[in-house]
């Protein structure tokens, strides 16, 4: 199942009503068609969570290189500079070391919030 429907089907399930892109929403309030609320605006969900695992994945980066390498922590809740981002459904990030294209795979868990159900978004997926 794509991304999309799965968000589709969760927004369908909460009894959401429709909401479009840019549209105004109340805060934490999920949208229809795969857009969440963002800053009181829907926004595309997929896009919001890949823009904030970049982030992340550069601040766990640097927190690494300066630890000169270290373990791997096993979410973001453990980076000073980035414990307080979390995905749009307000899970921490997934982290694995190495990723497949960088120093560290940043993963969102989806929005069912468990791992390796099939709706996650990952760095490595770009």
């Amino acid at each position: 199942m794509k991304i999309s429907h799965v968000l589709f089907a969760t927004v369908l399930l909460s009894g959401c009503g429709p909401k479009s892109a840019g549209q105004s929403c109340a805060k934490n309030e999920e949208c229809a068609k795969g857009l969440v609320c963002v800053a009181d605006l829907c926004a595309d969900a997929v896009d919001v969570t890949r823009k904030r695992a970049t982030r992340v994945q550069g601040l766990v980066e640097a927190h690494l290189q300066r630890e000169q390498g270290g373990d791997c922590p096993e979410t973001n809740k453990h980076i000073p500079d980035a414990k307080d981002i979390l995905d749009p459904w307000g899970n921490p990030f997934d982290l694995k070391c190495p990723g497949k294209n960088a120093l560290v795979a940043v993963v969102s868990r989806g929005p069912d919030g468990e791992p390796e159900t099939g709706d996650e978004i990952s760095t490595d997926d770009e």
